[in-house]
């Protein structure tokens, strides 16, 4: 079950539309980060948790190239980053702006992923 889990989050993470993902991203990485930190502790016992793992180490893989990818963009000339579209989950709000601020919603729970 947590293979098929970590299957799933590595599909939402990969979402081709960052501003869906972002939230998923921003709210179970941390959760992927401790369970596979538990496994120092508890060493897989079986072939099923080990393939678990492995999904979790794709997982945690693919976090560190959408990071990577996300910093390779911050370092590109000003001019390119003027052509992209503004991802409204990464802009800060307005100052003394009177429109309310729209958080996205937050991911539902994931079975087999709760820290």
């Amino acid at each position: 079950v947590q293979a098929k889990c970590y299957q799933l989050l590595l599909s939402v993470f990969q979402h081709s539309n960052r501003a869906l993902s972002t939230p998923y991203i921003h709210s179970l990485a941390p959760i992927v980060v401790e369970k596979l930190k538990a496994v120092e502790r508890n060493r897989p016992a079986s072939n099923i948790e080990l393939l678990a793992v492995q999904e979790g180490i794709k997982v945690l893989e693919t976090l560190v190239a959408l990071g990577e990818e996300q910093n390779i963009l911050g370092s590109q000339p000003e001019s390119t980053l003027r052509s992209l579209p503004p991802d409204p989950i990464l802009l800060p709000p307005a100052h003394n702006s009177q429109a309310p601020v729209i958080y996205p919603p937050r991911p539902p729970k994931v079975l087999g992923l709760q820290a």
